[in-house]
């Protein structure tokens, strides 16, 4: 099992100055009825064959809210806890519970909390919506000023822990799909001694950031700092601030004895290609500088020493992310296997395509796929494009007013100024964020909207392409430029 492999290296990488005993290495934080008897014994199985020491009773009953007193010390000894994130996790108070417990000591000299996202999406958690949502609900009905104040940590608990550095299948999908290069350069990558320079290049919404992502989680333990950032803020005061904060910039500009990991996404000048060259010579051997782009001839000018193109997923690949999405399981419905492959013959393997197209499929008829899906065989250069335009067309009018002022204007703005400025256009920014959101239009991260670089383009010919009104033309006109706050 995947999530096993990484555990040598979390456990070496924790506080070494922590000389406390454990007794167990691992704590499975589940709910018994959803995983208990597939993948968490799978992963209990895995983890002591690979010599971990975990606590786990699979015949726990959940009841009420007390931790039974073994449950409390089980996690008080353990020195890393799992948080298998299922859909009815949130409906055990049990569970609940003990979540509390172990984001409360999760500070404590040595411990470790990864989350592990089992066929929900980490917003779902972090926001309490899907069945999160409704497990609350259910919680708050007739809840007195006590069971009110527990709600809230619960809440406070769940919003901490999806905001962790864990697993969710989806993102290993896509990771494994890189995995056919990376694997070629991860050992220098993590070992040898100097600084090394890496280039992930590919066309927009291939999968850049998730794989990018997920080096930085693998390797960022080996680092005594670590900086992620993205192209437009390179030397930028922020960053400056940052990058003097983390790197400790001596008096000669380099850096004093810190081993330097910084990840840059989206690089897309040749000004932010020369920044990062020139840090290049100020960090200290064993660094290491990973950079993204759609542009190759960046990879060229930067001279990097590791070169790599992120490839279309394979067929196998793309039927699991695409049925994650339309069907919320790894593998297609047994009715709907020919128009799947209809589908994925069509995206061309292409992560972004599959995730929107998969979300507007979803809860649709066969009757419905066959008149959404084109045919492949009339299939054009446009065929991402007409993908996206096909989910944007079955929004709202309202819907598509939001998503077309996030494009031009909202993008990376936190959630309280987008719910400001959609209310002065007379907008229902939650229903209609919720919405881009489920059908992975838009995404919250870090309490900030963020739209996809390839999304903001169709967006952009949609507004190219269309008069205001055939959009449905906003209330006396009005710009979202105009009620900036």
């Amino acid at each position: 099992m995947e999530l096993t492999c990484s555990f040598r290296d979390l456990m070496a990488s924790s506080d070494s100055s922590c000389d406390r005993q454990w007794e167990y290495d691992v704590f499975l934080s589940f709910r018994g009825i959803d995983t208990g008897k597939t993948f968490t014994d799978h992963l209990y199985t895995a983890l002591e064959e690979n010599r971990f020491y975990a606590f786990k009773d699979l015949e726990k009953h959940e009841k009420g809210e007390e931790i039974a007193p073994e449950f409390l010390t089980a996690i008080e000894e353990s020195k890393i806890s799992i948080l298998v994130f299922s859909k009815n996790y949130a409906s055990s108070r049990w569970c609940l519970a003990e979540l509390v417990t172990i984001i409360d000591r999760m500070k404590e000299p040595g411990r470790m909390v990864i989350p592990v996202f089992y066929h929900v999406d980490p917003s779902e958690v972090r926001n309490q919506t899907g069945t999160y949502g409704e497990a609350f609900l259910s919680h708050e009905r007739d809840a007195g000023e006590e069971k009110k104040e527990t709600v809230k940590r619960w809440r406070a608990a769940l919003r901490e822990a999806s905001n962790l550095v864990g697993w969710h299948l989806e993102d290993q999908i896509r990771v494994r799909a890189y995995r056919r290069n990376y694997h070629r350069c991860s050992s220098k990558i993590e070992l040898l001694e100097k600084v090394l320079m890496i280039g992930i290049c590919g066309t927009s919404g291939i999968g850049k950031t998730t794989i990018t992502k997920a080096i930085y989680n693998k390797i960022s333990y080996h680092f005594s700092s670590t900086i992620f950032a993205r192209g437009h803020e390179l030397n930028g005061p922020r960053f400056q601030q940052l990058l003097n904060d983390e790197s400790s910039l001596g008096t000669h500009g380099k850096t004093k004895n810190k081993r330097i990991l910084l990840v840059v996404d989206d690089v897309y000048r040749l000004n932010q290609v020369g920044y990062l060259v020139e840090l290049r010579d100020l960090f200290i051997p064993g660094s290491r500088i990973i950079f993204t782009t759609s542009n190759r001839h960046l990879l060229n000018v930067a001279k990097v020493d590791e070169p790599h193109e992120v490839i279309e997923l394979t067929h196998e690949e793309s039927i699991q992310l695409f049925s994650w999405h339309a069907f919320k399981q790894t593998s297609p419905k047994k009715d709907y296997v020919h128009l799947v492959n209809h589908a994925i013959q069509y995206v061309q393997g292409h992560p972004l395509a599959l995730k929107v197209l998969g979300s507007f499929l979803l809860g649709k008829m066969q009757t419905e796929w066959k008149c959404i899906l084109p045919d492949h065989t009339k299939k054009t250069h446009g065929a991402i494009y007409n993908v996206l335009k096909v989910s944007f067309d079955g929004l709202s009018l309202t819907e598509k007013e939001i998503f077309l002022d996030v494009a031009r204007i909202l993008k990376w703005k936190d959630e309280e100024s987008v719910s400001t400025i959609l209310g002065c256009l007379g907008l229902d920014s939650t229903s209609g964020v919720q919405v881009l959101h489920d059908k992975c239009l838009a995404t919250i991260s870090n309490n900030k909207l963020h739209m996809h670089d390839l999304l903001q383009e169709v967006a952009q010919e949609i507004i190219h392409e269309n008069n205001p009104q055939e959009l449905g033309q906003r209330k006396g006109s009005r710009d979202p430029k105009h009620v900036y706050p």
